[in-house]
């Protein structure tokens, strides 16, 4: 049996310190690459969702619940990005403004 020396322990460390740390580097930038698609993503999301919900309250009223839950995907919506908010267009403002003057939001 090979009797580990120190020398052998300070080599395996480093090895491990060396991964560890590419790994890290690694995951960051995958972060940093995918982070501009997922929140395309959810902007994406987030105005097909207000869309068909305007459409459904221009059909039939909706209850409260569906309006509070709107209201705040609105607001995430339209806020500005460095509020984490994902800046919406202004169709999407000019709807929702149409429809709550009309009380159907």
């Amino acid at each position: 049996m090979e009797n580990i020396t120190i020398t052998n322990f300070q080599q395996l460390l480093v090895t491990l310190v060396s991964i560890i740390g590419s790994l890290i580097i690694l995951a960051n930038y995958i972060k940093t690459w995918l982070g501009g698609d997922i929140k395309q993503l959810d902007r994406q999301q987030t105005m097909d969702f207000l869309i068909m919900e305007f459409a459904r309250a221009e059909r039939h009223p909706l209850g409260e619940a569906e309006k509070v839950h709107v209201k705040k995907r609105y607001d995430h919506y339209i806020a500005p990005k460095e509020k984490g908010g994902l800046d919406g267009n202004s169709y999407v403002r000019e709807e929702y403004e149409r429809l709550v003057k009309e009380g159907k939001l």
